[in-house]
């Protein structure tokens, strides 16, 4: 789906399933859960390659992940 919105204003149409924050609002002052990403992700919003820029961003991610709003994007050569 292209919606022209950036993964972290997808995410931001969903409830956290991590903290629970409500649509709309942010989970922390510097940006939302990685599991708020997923539920995004799950209902269609976001899809796989958006959910695979936001995974690329960090070397491990949990649920619980904080994911910068505004981050650019860095990745990890093995």
């Amino acid at each position: 789906m292209s919606t022209g919105l950036g993964p972290a204003s997808l995410a931001s149409l969903v409830n956290c399933g991590f903290c629970w924050a409500v649509p709309g609002t942010p989970c922390t002052d510097i940006g939302q859960h990685y599991a708020r990403y997923l539920r995004a992700y799950r209902r269609g919003l976001l899809d796989a390659a958006g959910l695979a820029t936001v995974s690329a961003a960090a070397v491990y991610i949990t649920a619980g992940t904080i994911v910068p709003d505004a981050q650019p994007i860095t990745y990890v050569r093995w």
